[in-house]
């Protein structure tokens, strides 16, 4: 319930449209002038705090207010009525006591003993309340929300990005190896991992950002208004800053190392569901471990990645970079759109294109062709035709590179070829494309 929500804001769940302090002191406080300033007279604030549509704003706001005062449910079309009861019967008790009986007990007299709704109402203070419905949603070992309250919100956040239409990501993350470390160094060193791992994923989220436990050493980022490239931006600041943490680290006088595998699905592009986007999301993590761990790929990725491997050929390809730059061009015929970018590197399995042009996140939905039929000073007898499967940006730069996947290896005959062309010159870095 909406209640939930401000708990959670206390310790720490910050939703994407921040409550002043002001608007929490009031609803804990109940103040009720302050409430009316700020509610009230200002739908707009109340619409944007109970994440509701426009036309059912006013009746929502009363159910709201009922249910913090005595976690009673009171139908919309009642509650208004409802609480000015309330208010009158708080009047009334007031006259009578000769004092300020305070609408929280004028809330559960009313209830108790005007309408019978409470038969057997036990009191409790509001911090203990609070402390036992967090341990209900808490991971208590990590600190994180557990998997149970993941399902909760995040069907919550894909019906308020759908609402907006707005993006939502997915993000998975697996330690890698971490029953060997566990199983090495025993089960304090692998809880002392988990709880930096956590500590290294907070310090790198945002405020908005959900972090959750799925369960052992899987641990779910849920961003909203988040597409991929906002995603693996994420990813990549927990690589770096787990890293930084590990390098000089010794246990039993051994280094010890520590990375994860990430899977990134996104909403409404992946799927139009939590589940499946899990899934989706699930299946780019099982791709990173298969490529040899230490990554991270989307489901988009993964669509396109999944023939240029099998579970018997995991194949690496030497990148080179062209001897003369060249500049290739990528589009759709039918919008007649299409990007320059200066080719990087290439290997049998891709290419990595600079382009100076700001690109679009949703650029990896529109299939976007390529077709390069000269490589250097060497001429293809056929084109090659790829798709972008990553887009990154260098932030220093102020570019952006995109991953094109060729739809087809380059067969041996032809990369010889090429080769003898004099058109590439040999780079260190291999990676998978």
């Amino acid at each position: 319930m909406l209640l939930i929500i401000i708990i959670f804001f206390r310790n720490g769940l910050k939703k994407g449209e921040k409550m002043d302090n002001d608007i929490l002191d009031a609803l804990e406080k109940f103040d009720e002038k302050k409430l009316t300033d700020l509610f009230l007279n200002d739908p707009e604030k109340t619409r944007m705090f109970l994440d509701i549509p426009d036309d059912s704003w006013e009746a929502k706001f009363y159910s709201f207010i009922i249910y913090f005062l005595t976690h009673i449910d009171v139908p919309e079309e009642k509650a208004k009525e409802c609480y000015f009861e309330i208010l009158e019967h708080k009047y009334i008790l007031s006259e009578k006591m000769d004092r300020d009986i305070g609408i929280h007990t004028a809330a559960m007299d009313y209830f108790l003993n005007i309408t019978r709704q409470l038969k057997n109402p036990k009191i409790i203070e509001a911090s203990l309340l609070q402390e036992i419905m967090k341990m209900g949603k808490e991971d208590q070992k990590t600190g994180c929300f557990n998997a149970k309250f993941l399902h909760e919100y995040a069907d919550k956040e894909i019906k308020r990005s759908k609402r907006y239409s707005q993006n939502l990501s997915v993000l998975i993350l697996d330690i890698d190896n971490f029953k060997t470390l566990n199983d090495k160094y025993g089960h304090l060193f692998g809880d002392k991992i988990l709880k930096k791992f956590v500590e290294v994923l907070k310090a790198s989220s945002r405020d908005e950002d959900f972090l959750a436990r799925f369960g052992g050493d899987e641990f779910i980022v849920l961003m909203p208004q988040t597409g991929r490239i906002g995603a693996r931006a994420l990813a990549e600041r927990i690589k770096s800053r787990l890293q930084e943490y590990f390098v000089d680290k010794e246990f039993h006088k051994e280094k010890v190392s520590v990375t994860f595998s990430g899977g990134i699905a996104t909403y409404p592009y992946d799927a139009d569901n939590f589940e499946t986007l899990m899934k989706r999301a699930d299946q780019a993590l099982y791709k990173s471990k298969f490529l040899g761990k230490n990554r991270v790929y989307d489901y988009l990725e993964e669509e396109y990645l999944q023939n240029l491997s099998n579970v018997s050929d995991k194949r690496q390809y030497k990148r080179y970079g062209l001897k003369k730059n060249a500049v290739i061009e990528i589009g759709d015929k039918n919008s007649f759109f299409s990007i320059k970018g200066k080719i990087v590197d290439i290997s049998k399995g891709g290419i990595l294109l600079e382009c100076l042009c700001e690109v679009a996140d949703n650029l990896l939905t529109r299939n976007l062709g390529l077709k390069v039929d000269k490589i250097g000073d060497y001429s293809l007898d056929m084109p090659l035709s790829g798709n972008i499967v990553r887009i990154s940006k260098d932030n220093d730069k102020l570019k952006f590179h995109l991953g094109i996947a060729f739809k087809e290896f380059l067969n041996d005959s032809i990369w010889v070829k090429i080769e003898n062309s004099g058109a590439l010159w040999a780079k260190e870095k291999v990676e998978v494309i």
